[in-house]
């Protein structure tokens, strides 16, 4: 038992001789100095093509202009609202940059650290011999970038150029005018019983809208088609609906499994409850419910412009691809070539 005791005393005075060792530490540790970027001969917006990261400011580099991009950028014009990228150039006096840059990192935290990314711009600077260097900001304890200093350096200086680059129209000024979906990407969802009929909204006057996507770029493993994008839509009278849902209704379950993306898409959306509002391009149809008849007022909208219909209402038929009928409930149905003839027509 003596025995016994003197082992458990020497165990535990290991361990806190361990846990005052570690405490002496703390739960700092040294951070790792930040290497020199390379000069490159031509900057990158998001990224630089030769992947080159960023690193400091090498000695001996001076900058004649500072580069900062926004690689989620947004503009709006004519068409709707783009995301694309910005580059902005920068003139002025450097030493305040150069002297934030030069901060060295925190002490790296040990310690628990939030679970989140930095997704903001790009710096880069450029020297008058045509060479530019990504720099990377320095660093908090958990590794996520200080900016501050940096920016406040940044917006002293003078924005002598500015250019956008569009990459994908995510808000369509022509689809919202016609009460459609600026994209679409159905969700859908698997599993649903063998016996199952695709669930439609109510026959009535629905803006049949057009999407198309491009093609892959090459036969690379990763290559795959654009995302689709507005390009049209017709209006649809109660009866021209009841039509489509009629043979719609003998669709049944699409496979689980498809890897054939569509390029051509039609979604039909049922306008929103709004007085005196019919779907573009459907002539004679009838007005909406009346105030008295709705029971409330019903909401307005601009002239000519179809409100968007909650969500689930809608359904997706793809022309290609996999040729599915995507229901109000999310699920996927093989759409009958009839209805895709129908679709064709009325789309035209």
């Amino acid at each position: 038992m003596e025995a016994l005791r003197r082992v458990s005393a020497g165990v535990l005075a290991v361990l806190v001789a361990g846990v005052l060792a570690a405490c002496a530490g703390g739960p700092f540790a040294s951070p790792i100095p930040r290497p020199d970027a390379t000069p490159v001969a031509a900057l990158g917006c998001p990224a630089a093509d030769d992947g080159s990261a960023g690193g400091s400011v090498p000695d001996g580099f001076a900058p004649a202009a500072a580069y900062l991009c926004d690689p989620h950028a947004t503009r709006d014009d004519a068409q709707g609202t783009w995301s694309g990228t910005r580059l902005t150039r920068y003139e002025g006096d450097f030493g305040p940059l150069l002297a934030a840059l030069a901060e060295p990192d925190e002490p790296v935290w040990n310690g628990a650290c939030p679970a989140i990314g930095f997704a903001g711009p790009l710096l880069w600077l450029g020297d008058d011999g045509g060479r530019f260097v990504p720099v990377a900001y320095p660093k908090d304890g958990c590794g996520m970038p200080r900016t501050g200093a940096v920016f406040a350096a940044v917006d002293a200086l003078t924005v002598v150029d500015e250019h956008f680059e569009p990459g994908q129209l995510v808000d369509s000024a022509a689809a919202r005018r016609d009460g459609c979906p600026s994209m679409t990407a159905p969700l859908v969802v698997l599993g649903h019983p063998a016996d199952a009929v695709p669930s439609l909204p109510d026959p009535g006057a629905m803006a049949l809208c057009r999407y198309e996507a491009d093609l892959p770029q090459s036969d690379a493993p990763d290559a795959s088609v654009s995302s689709p994008a507005f390009t049209g839509s017709t209006g649809l009278d109660a009866a021209a609906v009841a039509a489509l849902w009629d043979v719609a209704a003998a669709a049944r379950p699409a496979p689980a499994a498809c890897d054939d993306p569509a390029t051509r898409l039609i979604v039909l959306v049922p306008p929103a409850a709004t007085r005196g509002t019919t779907p573009p391009g459907s002539g004679d149809v009838a007005a909406g419910p009346t105030d008295a008849q709705a029971g409330s007022v019903a909401p307005t909208a601009p002239p000519g412009v179809v409100p968007l219909s909650p969500r689930g209402e809608s359904v997706t038929v793809e022309l290609d691809g996999c040729r599915r009928l995507i229901d109000r409930a999310h699920r996927a149905f093989t759409a009958p070539d009839a209805l895709l003839g129908l679709l064709a027509r009325s789309s035209s």
